[in-house]
């Protein structure tokens, strides 16, 4: 689904048939701009079934190291970005995504965007 820019970016208000549908929209969006990202949480109603998902930066939240940031030769992990989309179904069964944060508080690299975990394939030989 393309917005009304002409650009595969979330904006509020997009509406989904499924929740399938909205992972893979969102999956597409990280390997263009250069992040990766995970499902932070997702809320069941009483039949099991998922209503509500937040998406966000891999790199959200905080993390506690016990070695010194100046000793680290390569320093990543969680930064505190607060990007993120929560999407949530209607009564009638369709996503619609309720909250888009896309400003990230690191670099993004979309360069080498087919080396972050999401985006690796590994074939059957390998395995």
């Amino acid at each position: 689904m393309e917005s009304e820019t002409g650009d595969d970016v979330p904006i509020v208000g997009m509406e989904f048939e499924s929740l399938d549908a909205i992972i893979e929209f969102y999956d597409t969006y990280p390997r263009r701009v250069g992040f990766d990202w995970r499902n932070r949480n997702s809320k069941k109603n009483a039949d099991k079934v998922v209503y509500h998902v937040m998406l966000v930066c891999n790199r959200e939240g905080k993390a506690e190291s016990k070695v010194d940031e100046t000793r680290k030769t390569y320093p990543k992990g969680p930064t505190g970005c607060k990007a993120r989309m929560i999407a949530s179904s209607d009564v009638g069964g369709s996503w619609i995504i309720r909250v888009v944060k896309l400003e990230h508080c690191h670099d993004l690299n979309c360069t080498n965007s087919s080396i972050l975990r999401r985006n690796k394939v590994i074939s059957m030989q390998v395995k």
